[in-house]
């Protein structure tokens, strides 16, 4: 009984790495971080595949962007100096996933796909989430 047992965990164990990197695969990590000194930020997310937006508040003059997207890719564009306008974006992916952490010290407005106007992440808030919903037409992310 033990020895087949033993067997048992030899072969999983033998498997977990593949199963990982099976996963790992699939699934497009992008990290970006940029100086940024101004009061307010936009975000725009412009995805085709439904997903979910973090943020946190970082180190002051930085910020910094973690995306994940399944089975597709994730975009991320720098933010502008003149308008403090930070775009994220994803392509082909199933679910896309964004981290971004903000100086404490900055105003965010996060203009999500689908949705009209923006939600806000204020200098006191500690953490925010948001999440949409894939477009009902390919194209139409906006």
């Amino acid at each position: 009984m033990r020895r087949s047992a033993l067997a048992t965990m030899i072969v999983l164990l033998l498997g977990l790495p593949r199963l990982a990197a099976a996963q790992a695969a699939n699934t497009e990590m992008l990290r970006r971080s940029f100086t940024y000194l101004g009061d307010a930020l936009t975000i725009d997310i412009t995805a085709d595949a439904p997903g979910r937006i973090r943020l946190i508040h970082g180190a002051d003059g930085v910020v910094e962007v973690t995306a994940r997207a399944a089975e597709g890719f994730a975009g991320i564009g720098a933010p502008t100096l003149e308008g403090g306008h930070l775009t994220l974006t994803a392509v082909g992916a199933k679910q896309v996933e964004y981290l971004v952490a903000v100086p404490a010290a900055t105003r965010v407005q996060v203009v999500l796909p689908g949705r009209e106007g923006a939600e806000v992440f204020g200098r006191t808030s500690r953490t925010a989430t948001w999440s949409w919903p894939a477009p009902t037409k390919p194209g139409t992310e906006r």
